[in-house]
């Protein structure tokens, strides 16, 4: 906005307050090295959700919905004490909020499928699919990018813009195709329901991540509080998922309180 002075002049005002942006340490620096390892501790520990839902669901009493209504639960409330401290220091706002919880509910819909998907498929598989949101994530990634480059500062289409780049997408089908050779051995069997179930993680978590990557650019403080609300969602999905399970199994659909001993 522009203001005129007594004297005539201009001066500009901007009315935006200016944005919070995440400073990503360089690579090389301590830092970037320190949560490069962190990353990859949190890889090794996802990797194991696999076989671990596999064995946990393999138990006597234990359906795929009180599980996952467990473990969301029990992260849920690990969050809570800092969340709430994070959000008295006002570094959530309602715009925030309301992407943290599309968010969530993208995760949702991706965990509901892996934990019914692992019902009538091996964790192997699962995995395999599960590593296709690394192309599915670069993929729209580079289609956001060329979009964007067709729109200048206004919002006006260019007449050019930049091409879609297949090469990026190369880095990460040749790790899927690691993983796939490293899990399946040759040995991925025929097609199943589970299969097809299954593809709810690529595309589930794949749309997480780009929308946690937004919202976590602009409010990098609010990491807690953002993993709380997702937490939140996909507990919620979790117990919806539980109270309807019975129709899974063709047995009269009742309300359930979880017993969770």
């Amino acid at each position: 906005a522009t203001t005129a002075t007594a004297n005539g002049s201009e001066i500009s005002i901007n009315s935006n307050p200016p944005t919070e942006e995440l400073k990503i340490p360089p690579t090389n620096s301590p830092e970037g090295l320190l949560w490069r390892g962190v990353v990859v501790i949190l890889c090794a520990l996802w990797a194991s959700n696999f076989a671990a839902a596999k064995l946990v669901m393999a138990e006597p009493g234990v359906d795929s919905s009180l599980y996952a209504l467990s473990r969301f639960s029990v992260a849920l409330l690990a969050l809570t004490p800092g969340s709430i401290g994070a959000i008295r220091k006002g570094v959530l706002d309602w715009e925030t909020a309301k992407g943290a919880a599309v968010c969530g509910s993208w995760v949702a819909f991706g965990y509901l499928g892996q934990t019914l998907g692992l019902l009538s498929t091996t964790a192997s598989r699962s995995c395999v699919i599960c590593t296709l949101h690394c192309v599915f994530v670069a993929a729209v990634a580079e289609f956001m990018r060329v979009q964007k480059s067709k729109l200048d500062e206004c919002g006006v289409v260019k007449k050019e813009g930049k091409t879609f780049d297949f090469m990026k997408l190369a880095p990460a089908a040749v790790a899927v195709l690691g993983v796939a050779i490293v899990e399946l051995k040759g040995a991925g069997g025929a097609p199943t329901i589970g299969d097809l179930l299954s593809f709810a993680q690529p595309i589930g978590f794949g749309m997480g991540y780009l929308q946690l990557e937004e919202l976590v650019r602009k409010k990098p403080d609010a990491g807690l509080p953002i993993s709380a609300i997702k937490l939140v969602m996909v507990a919620a999905f979790s117990f919806g998922m539980f109270e309807l399970y019975p129709l899974l199994q063709h047995e009269p659909l009742a309300p359930r309180i979880p017993d969770f001993m």
